[in-house]
């Protein structure tokens, strides 16, 4: 985990809560070093050599995109091994699609949630347009970072139609 907190207010997820627990304490989303998140994996590679994989678990891995790319460049230059990520489709951009290829990133995964776009701006506050997703997911595909998707079936309002719509945008 190279940083703690998520930006969105999300209505499904405990980050709101948490939000308001530390609002007027600072800054929510807070991020480790650069240097001690390396170190972390370097140690852990040390003691457990049979790693082939590294898994960032991050709620918005690329969420500060200057610093994302400082640490793809570090750890494709000390550390090297594929790694796993999740984020959020705002904060992937062609230039950081490609940082995160070119360090080692064989899957993305990002929050959908619902194909439904009604339940997923009013119920989930989830504010992401159908298009963005495809386009977002598209772009990964041709560079070679393979995608996963996290999604929430049975929202209020849910009908059979809506889940297809998600099952449809997957």
């Amino acid at each position: 985990i190279t940083s703690r907190g998520c930006p969105y207010h999300c209505t499904y997820c405990h980050n709101p809560f948490l939000q308001d627990l530390y609002e007027g304490q600072g800054r929510y989303v807070r991020y480790r070093s650069i240097p001690g998140v390396i170190q972390e994996i370097k140690d852990a590679l040390k003691r457990y050599p049979h790693i082939k994989e590294v898994a960032f678990s991050d709620d918005m891995f690329t969420a500060k995109q200057d610093r994302a790319k400082e640490l793809c460049k570090a750890y494709k230059d000390e550390i090297g091994l594929p790694f796993v990520c999740q984020t959020h489709v705002d904060f992937l951009d062609d230039e950081m699609i490609v940082a995160l290829k070119e360090a080692g990133c064989v899957r993305v995964n990002m929050g959908i949630e619902a194909g439904n776009e009604k339940i997923r701006f009013e119920i989930l506050k989830r504010p992401v347009k159908r298009q963005k997703i495809v386009d977002v997911f598209r772009k990964c595909h041709d560079v070679g970072l393979s995608c996963g998707s996290y999604n929430i079936l049975g929202s209020p309002v849910e009908t059979e139609s809506t889940i297809w719509e998600t099952i449809d945008l997957n």
